[in-house]
């Protein structure tokens, strides 16, 4: 059987329609997604919406994940999906990642995230 946990969710306050990627390294975020995969209607969180956020694992699996990173952090990088697509054909998710192309980076101590019931709000730029 497979485990997933969406506990995490990320609320989108602004006009853009936005996906994301997290990771518990700042320096090192790295995904083997394609552009698809992001841009999907599964992973696109549309403007005033909110979407959960799955990570592989039983219910501890964000606190093992967050408690694995050097800082002990969740990083939230927030992309436009219009700036993803009209860039497809040029750059990865890694290169929008490395190349700083990114609406915002988020950050949360696992202490943050539970005061805030594991909601995350982007308010736009």
């Amino acid at each position: 059987m497979d485990w997933s946990n969406s506990t995490l969710e990320v609320k989108n306050n602004s006009n853009y329609k936005i996906t994301v990627l997290y990771s518990n390294s700042k320096k090192e975020a790295h995904t083997e997604n394609q552009i698809e995969f992001f841009t999907s209607d599964n992973q696109t969180i549309y403007p005033n919406t909110s979407k959960p956020i799955s990570i592989s694992g039983k219910p501890e699996a964000w606190h093992n994940y967050i408690n694995e990173g050097l800082t002990k952090k969740l990083y939230i990088y927030v992309f436009s999906v219009d700036t993803i697509l009209k860039y497809k054909d040029h750059y990865s998710i890694n290169d929008f990642v490395y190349k700083h192309q990114y609406l915002k980076l988020l950050e949360f101590s696992e202490k943050q995230l539970i005061d805030n019931k594991w909601q995350v709000t982007f308010q736009g730029n």
